[in-house]
């Protein structure tokens, strides 16, 4: 006879939930999902299905990091957590699969996550705007990223108008909805939303440039920023 398994040992979220710091759980929850992903992602599932709103928050944090160690575990995370976006009434675990699904890189959670872009809480807004990116060209999450780029939380504004800087889309609601961040109060904002002016050729962008380099404290985007509408200016000339 072989030698008998060791027990599992406590369940993986019971371990983590009893961590009382946030940054040594996180760390905690990192290395057990990479440690031992198809045990995490089972007991991951299970766990969206507790009456235990932390425990559910952690579930889906798990599943975020299983599909980051072990791609073929995308399609069954992202069956089990799709209906949470419909299901979950706690902004924390409505927040975690949120941004889950985004790791898991899924069109299908579109339509779910979009339902949430006026949700009332912040960090749900925030976790709205990180799964969307990937998905510009989806008409849909494109209008939403605009509409939360004027989002009254700064994190949620630089977040928004950073997907819309570096996603692409040209046309001209997108192009307004940057221009419209040229002047924010946020600096993080303010300079990406002229750096997506400059990669596009904006008109407005070397003026707004100009501007924010003397500031003394001007963040490196806006060199960023002058570089990219120099090669676009120069493209043109051919």
């Amino acid at each position: 006879m072989g030698a008998s398994q060791p027990p599992p040992g406590p369940p993986l979220l019971d371990r983590i939930l009893a961590e009382p710091d946030d940054d040594a759980r996180w760390r905690l929850l990192v290395d057990l999902a990479k440690a031992d992903p198809d045990r995490a992602l089972a007991e991951g599932i299970d766990g969206l299905a507790s009456a235990e709103a932390s425990r559910r928050e952690a579930s889906a944090d798990l599943l975020g990091q299983v599909v980051q160690a072990r791609r073929d575990h995308v399609a069954v995370m992202a069956q089990a957590l799709l209906p949470r976006l419909r299901l979950e009434q706690d902004p924390c675990a409505l927040e975690s699969a949120i941004c889950a699904l985004h790791y898991a890189g899924d069109v299908r959670a579109v339509d779910g996550i979009l339902d949430h872009v006026a949700h009332p809480d912040a960090d749900v807004r925030f976790a709205v705007t990180f799964a969307l990116g990937p998905f510009v060209e989806n008409s849909y999450a494109l209008a939403s990223l605009r509409l939360l780029s004027a989002d009254p939380v700064d994190a949620v504004r630089d977040w928004a108008t950073f997907a819309l800087a570096v996603g692409g889309a040209v046309d001209d609601a997108t192009i307004e909805a940057l221009a419209a961040r040229s002047d924010d109060p946020h600096d993080d904002t303010r300079a990406e939303a002229i750096y997506g002016l400059a990669v596009r050729g904006d008109a407005r962008a070397r003026a707004l440039i100009d501007r924010e380099s003397a500031h003394p404290e001007r963040s490196q985007l806006i060199e960023e920023a002058r570089q990219a509408l120099d090669e676009f200016e120069a493209l043109q000339r051919g």
